[in-house]
C-alpha cells in the first residue's frame, strides 16, 4: 500500500490517493487503540468459546471457564494495561514516524477530529481515551455476564 501511496508504478492519481486514506486510517491512533484491545479481548473471548463449545462439559467447568474470562476481562482494565497501551499506540501513530504527517504534532492534537458529543472537553486525551477503554471492556463484561446469567459477579 505504501508503494501505491508513495506513486510507485504506474498507478492513477485517484488510486494513490485512496491508498493514503487507507494508510491514514489504518495509521490512525482510535483505529490502532481500538484495534489492538479488541484484539486482546477476542484473545480471552476466544478462548472460552472454544472450550465452551467442547462436547462433554460440566457445570462447574463451564462456569470456572466464565469466570476465568471475566476475570481476565477485568484485568485488561488494569491501569497498567491501559497505559501501555496507550503508550505503545502514541508511539505508533507519532507523526514523526510517519511518512505522510498530519499537521498537529501532539498526540492530544491529532485525534481531536474524532472527537465525540459525549466527549467532555475538560478531559485530557488520556483521559478519553481511558474512559472509552473502560466502556468498552465494561460492555463485553456485562454481554459474558448476562449471557452466563451470572448474577453473583461485581465489576
Amino acid at each position: 500500500m505504501k508503494l501505491i501511496a508513495e506513486g510507485s508504478g504506474s498507478w492513477t492519481p485517484d488510486c494513490r490517493c485512496t491508498e493514503k486514506g487507507f494508510l491514514n486510517q489504518l495509521e490512525d491512533f482510535e483505529f490502532l487503540f481500538l484495534l489492538t484491545r479488541n484484539k486482546d479481548i477476542f484473545t480471552i473471548t476466544d478462548i472460552m468459546y472454544k472450550k465452551l463449545q467442547k462436547v462433554g462439559l460440566d457445570v462447574g467447568w463451564s462456569s470456572s471457564t466464565v469466570i476465568l474470562c471475566l476475570d481476565s476481562l477485568k484485568e485488561l482494565k488494569s491501569d497498567s494495561r491501559f497505559n501501555d497501551l496507550y503508550d505503545n499506540c502514541v508511539d505508533v501513530d507519532h507523526p514523526q514516524n510517519k511518512r505522510f504527517t498530519r499537521r498537529n504534532t501532539r498526540p492530544e492534537d491529532y485525534v481531536t477530529k474524532n472527537v465525540r458529543a459525549d466527549d467532555d472537553p475538560t478531559l485530557s486525551h488520556r483521559e478519553k481515551f481511558r474512559k472509552l477503554h473502560d466502556k468498552v471492556i465494561d460492555e463485553i463484561f456485562n454481554c459474558v455476564k448476562s449471557r452466563f446469567f451470572c448474577t453473583k459477579f461485581e465489576k
